[in-house]
């Protein structure tokens, strides 16, 4: 009977911490325009409707590969219906379950692994650390089950730590281990991460611990047969969308470019990098990163100093903290080695302006999935430790101090006017996307980082530790919802626009016009690959959406374009036109389509 109340008891818990961690992010969801950004959501969404049947491959051809193996599992939504509004947030919707099942597992860790009773302090962690997350459950990018899947894996190495000498619980853990992470290849190519960093781990536990974290048999025998049928897949997957005589971006990690990167005379870029990647997640978090940098290092020291007479939860520190700071570190590298040329040449031209390489000396998002479980490590060593974790936060704000002064001097003068790096400081000063930049949102960030860490250390100084957990739990809630308003709203009504009317008009005629298959879109305004065709073929997901013009052996077309500039050109190729909004055109051409068209009452000028 204690057994049934307690797992009853966990179970309503478990609830209660997963709405909590649900409803923020479903009302985010209703506030949001088909898409944020066109061409990676896009690509990102094909996996679904391919497996749904549907042919985009014309415009997805276009981008760059972006996996398949989880929006493939809501292609159900895409044979529900076709109306893009329903299918955009219910998937969404599936996105906010699927992050809010991450503090589930936190849940769950904090009652299982580390023996932690409290349920009231156990809810809150968990909710927060669902919120420790970069990528916003509003935009159909990878990110999403990545974060979700981290969470799995720390679940996983944390049951191999606790059952080390039992051989058959081992060989299924390390099975389900294997399982998952070539599940993640197919999701994206940076899964790769959770590869080296686990292979990381367990050279590193053997080492320490004179212990093999795996049953080696499984592990090589599950990855030989899964690996390459996983690569067959991708390989299939991708012949079938992306021409053979194009190269696909996004489909291999490149590191050919790592020599130039790693010469001496380049150190500067490097450093400029590295430090303003870990002061953007400083500032994006009030400083409790710095405090998990501060306290990993400790506890490692620790789980060192100690090892001979090792205790099962510094292994399970040991562990968790190792693998994921691995995939921390591993795609601060990456980013080193793929942006650093342009960072060395931003520098070396003393470029201030709009420069989309800068964009590495703040882009948190490619690491993001993987700080959830550090800060609950952090949180677990604050709840266990309140005297020396005091003493940590103090070291935690004299080893901010070097950094502030070194992103003061180097990196905010070359930043201030460039649109692709504020995304993590906005909320300090209010700004959103409708304002003019400024530095501004840089200098309010760091003195609000220092002002929270202060005040966080006096929280725990007076043992208010609920006072203090609430104010990590407001700024990491604060950062989702104002990025939400501030940025991603702004962002998505942007690319609608581009293709409501359009939508629209083709909806009306589908009830009495038979409409071609295929419907052209040429884009005479973007300068980058975030071109219009790329919002009409979600809009319009049944039909085959061509990037530009048909060519004139095309008797029968519809077109849309997004300026008059092509009129005279067109009119000439024997399409008649009509204005639909002050950025859409529809160009019409065919006898039998114009026909039904004007039957129906719509006259075309041209």
């Amino acid at each position: 009977m204690k057994n049934i109340n307690y797992n009853y008891r966990k179970i309503k818990y478990a609830i209660i911490v997963f709405l909590i961690a649900f409803v923020p992010r479903m009302i985010c969801t209703f506030l949001m325009d088909p898409v944020k950004v066109l061409m990676d959501e896009i690509c990102t969404l094909n996996g679904a409707a391919y497996f749904a049947g549907l042919d985009w491959s014309n415009v997805v051809g276009e981008g760059s590969y972006y996996g398949f193996g989880f929006y493939a599992l809501v292609s159900f939504i895409f044979k529900i219906t076709d109306n893009p509004y329903i299918i955009y947030h219910l998937i969404l919707l599936v996105l906010a379950v699927v992050q809010s099942l991450t503090s589930v597992f936190c849940f769950n860790i904090l009652l299982k692994f580390f023996n932690i009773k409290e349920y009231r302090w156990c809810v809150i962690v968990s909710v927060i650390c669902s919120y420790m997350v970069v990528s916003r459950a509003i935009a159909f990018v990878n990110e999403h089950p990545l974060i979700l899947i981290t969470w799995i894996l720390v679940w996983l190495i944390l049951l191999l730590c606790k059952y080390q000498s039992d051989k058959r619980k081992k060989a299924i853990y390390t099975l389900l281990l294997i399982l998952f992470m070539t599940y993640s290849l197919l999701i994206h190519t940076r899964a790769i991460t959770y590869w080296i960093a686990f292979l990381l781990l367990v050279i590193l536990y053997g080492l320490v611990y004179r212990k093999c974290l795996i049953s080696i048999p499984v592990f090589t025998g599950i990855t030989i047969a899964l690996v390459p049928l996983g690569q067959y897949f991708i390989k299939n997957y991708q012949s079938s969308i992306w021409d053979s005589t194009k190269a696909i971006v996004n489909a291999s990690i490149d590191i050919s470019a790592t020599s130039q990167v790693l010469k001496a005379e380049n150190l500067k870029a490097i450093l400029d990098i590295v430090l303003g990647e870990i002061n953007t997640i400083g500032v994006y978090t009030g400083g409790i990163s710095y405090i998990a940098i501060v306290v990993c290092i400790y506890i490692l020291f620790i789980c060192l100093k100690e090892k001979k007479n090792n205790t099962e939860e510094n292994n399970k520190l040991f562990a968790v903290i190792i693998f994921c700071n691995a995939c921390v570190g591993i795609s601060i590298a990456g980013m080193v080695t793929s942006w650093g040329n342009g960072v060395i040449y931003g520098l070396a031209k003393n470029i201030t302006y709009d420069y989309y390489s800068y964009k590495a000396l703040t882009y948190i998002r490619y690491f993001g999935p993987y700080l959830g479980p550090l800060l609950m490590i952090t949180l677990i060593f604050a709840k266990k430790n309140r005297n020396e974790i005091c003493c940590l936060c103090f070291w935690a704000i004299l080893a901010m101090i070097p950094i502030q002064f070194y992103w003061l001097e180097n990196i905010i003068p070359i930043i201030t006017q460039n649109s692709t790096t504020n995304s993590a400081f906005m909320l300090f000063t209010l700004w959103n996307e409708n304002k003019e930049l400024e530095s501004g949102v840089y200098y309010a960030g760091i003195m609000f980082m220092v002002l929270f860490l202060i005040m966080y250390k006096w929280c725990l100084s007076c043992k208010k530790e609920v006072v203090s957990l609430m104010l990590i739990g407001c700024i990491l809630l604060s950062q989702y919802i104002y990025g939400v308003y501030a940025l991603d709203t702004v962002w998505a009504k942007e690319n609608f626009i581009q293709a409501d009317s359009g939508y629209e008009w083709i909806k009306k005629l589908e009830k009495n016009v038979k409409l071609p298959e295929k419907i052209y879109v040429k884009d005479n305004v973007a300068v980058s690959h975030h071109k219009s065709y790329y919002i009409y073929q979600f809009m319009l997901n049944r039909y085959t959406v061509v990037p530009g013009e048909p060519g004139e052996e095309v008797e029968e077309a519809i077109l849309f374009e997004n300026t008059d500039i092509n009129i005279p050109m067109l009119q000439n190729m024997e399409f008649k036109y009509l204005q639909l909004d002050e950025n859409e055109y529809v160009f019409i051409k065919g006898d039998e389509l114009l026909r039904e068209l004007q039957n129906i009452g719509i006259n075309l000028e041209g």
